[in-house]
């Protein structure tokens, strides 16, 4: 996701699932640190967004994000990851939730199922199933696609962002990590 700063309170989103939107939204919805300020997005953000836009969905960019952070690939989980795009293809448990839960499994499956996952998942059912009245893609997107390009950016994002707190929290450097991503990220 994208983000430009526009007067009265206003941002455009950027997002592409297989087609680039350009959505204007009031911005307080957004995470301000994920407004990009110039060249200052973070590397990971950036290469997230860059996924994102490439027509990767919500779970298989976060999935391609871990495995690049970790340096490390896997062209046929990031294509299995795929499956749980649009609530596993059936409006069910939102694929930003599930993907970053993947996501975070990579880097410590142990921690990860036991207490990070369950923490991403509370994390998310009070930022998100409060918003929308449920975690899954039918409530998050109203049942209506065209909810997809103003919505689901700005999630992706932040979920990412918290998985990434929560990691962190855990000992798991992914700054540091990000530092390692490749040029074009």
């Amino acid at each position: 996701m994208l983000v430009f700063e526009y007067a009265n309170n206003r941002a455009a989103t950027v997002f592409s699932d297989g087609a680039a939107f350009c959505v204007f939204t009031d911005k307080s919805d957004a995470d301000p640190s994920a407004i990009s300020q110039g060249g200052n997005m973070e590397k990971d953000i950036r290469r997230l967004n860059q996924l994102l836009l490439s027509g990767k969905c919500c779970a298989q960019a976060l999935v391609a994000l871990g495995l690049e952070l970790k340096e490390d690939e896997n062209p046929q989980l990031e294509t299995a990851a795929a499956a749980l795009c649009l609530g596993v293809r059936s409006g069910l448990t939102c694929g930003a939730l599930t993907g970053a839960a993947m996501m975070m499994n990579l880097f410590d499956p142990e921690t990860a199922m036991s207490e990070m996952i369950p923490e991403l998942t509370d994390w998310f059912r009070e930022n998100y199933g409060e918003r929308y009245q449920g975690i899954d893609c039918d409530s998050i997107l109203e049942k209506n696609l065209a909810n997809k390009a103003a919505r689901c950016p700005a999630l992706v994002e932040n979920t990412y962002r918290k998985a990434r707190e929560i990691l962190e929290d855990y000992g798991v450097d992914l700054e540091e990590l990000a530092e390692n991503l490749s040029a074009e990220a």
